[in-house]
């Protein structure tokens, strides 16, 4: 980052603190913040959560090695506008950055799978410990079929259809 004349590289913290306090002085300049989530003393996520909340024109773009569901999640709720994996070459953090502050959500190719196919009916059912029939329900719905279709393709009352609906949430 340093090395692109384009960009000032204005602070570099080790820490969750030493973040946290420079987020907090607001007479500090910050326009786009890179975070790793494997901090010394905490979790990357609390820095992105402060940020969005005391900085929300900040762009907060994770930089890590961490690429499991439950990290790239965490630090996208938590405000994170993109997320890159360490594995990516120095050109392609740069253009993160560039997509990042211009409106985009970069992210690496095997991130961007893991919230693609979170959305997948078979990978939430999977995940939360639905019946076949939930399943096969939750299936249907997301494909747009109605509550009736549904009930008279798989020959159940709507009443049922409903009680299955109640089950998945």
């Amino acid at each position: 980052v340093a090395a692109r004349s384009e960009l000032d590289l204005v602070a570099a913290c080790e820490t969750v603190r030493q973040a946290l306090d420079y987020i907090e002085d607001a007479s500090q300049p910050l326009d786009v913040a890179i975070i790793d989530l494997s901090l010394p003393d905490g979790h990357g996520t609390d820095v992105v959560a402060k940020l969005t909340e005391l900085r929300p024109h900040c762009v907060s773009l994770v930089f890590t090695v961490l690429a499991d569901e439950a990290s790239i999640f965490s630090a996208l709720r938590a405000g994170a506008r993109g997320y890159i994996l360490k594995e990516s070459s120095p050109e392609e953090l740069v253009e993160a950055i560039f997509h990042a502050e211009t409106g985009g959500a970069p992210m690496s190719p095997e991130v961007a799978r893991t919230v693609v196919e979170s959305f997948r009916p078979d990978s939430v059912a999977q995940r939360t410990g639905l019946t076949p029939r939930e399943r096969e329900i939750l299936e249907l719905l997301c494909h747009g079929t109605s509550y009736s279709e549904v009930a008279d393709m798989l020959h159940i009352g709507r009443g049922t259809v409903h009680t299955h609906v109640k089950n998945i949430y």
